[in-house]
């Protein structure tokens, strides 16, 4: 028998949208192998220093963030889609909170890559803003990586 899947109010969703100003195959990449991604998870706040992933449905993920007092916070999840240049879902776990579902999604729109991020669900409004807080600085780090590497030139 299946249980059918509850509908999760708005309120319980964090939802990013962001544009880059290269395509997403030249995005994609830097969400799927550990030396990429450590040049831009985190904050300078926690900067992450160790990633371990098995990129593919099905696959583990682990990365810790160290605070500048030298305090570890672990991040872990399994991926649960993966279609290249397209789209990444996978769960999302830090330290001792709940799971959240993370689906990140690149669409092209006339050479830039327009980045969709929907995590739910949250017990509050509070979790959400933590979490925005965090993908927005995460994010405006990965656009400083794509800018400091010139990747929007191919």
């Amino acid at each position: 028998m299946t249980i059918p899947q509850r509908a999760v109010p708005a309120a319980e969703i964090l939802l990013i949208e962001r544009r880059f100003d290269a395509r997403p195959s030249v995005v994609f990449p830097l969400w799927a192998a550990p030396d990429r991604l450590a040049q831009w998870w985190g904050s300078p706040d926690f900067p992450i220093h160790s990633i371990q992933m098995d990129f593919h449905p099905g696959g583990k993920w682990r990365a810790v963030a160290r605070s500048a007092l030298g305090d570890d916070i672990a991040m872990f999840g399994v991926y649960r889609e993966i279609v290249d240049d397209k789209r990444i879902v996978f769960t999302f776990a830090a330290g001792d909170t709940c799971e959240t579902l993370v689906t990140v999604t690149l669409d092209d729109v006339n050479g830039t890559t327009r980045l969709g991020l929907h995590q739910t669900p949250f017990a509050n409004q509070s979790e959400i803003e933590a979490h925005r807080q965090s993908w927005n600085e995460w994010l405006d780090r990965l656009e400083s990586y794509l800018l400091r590497h010139h990747w929007n030139d191919h």
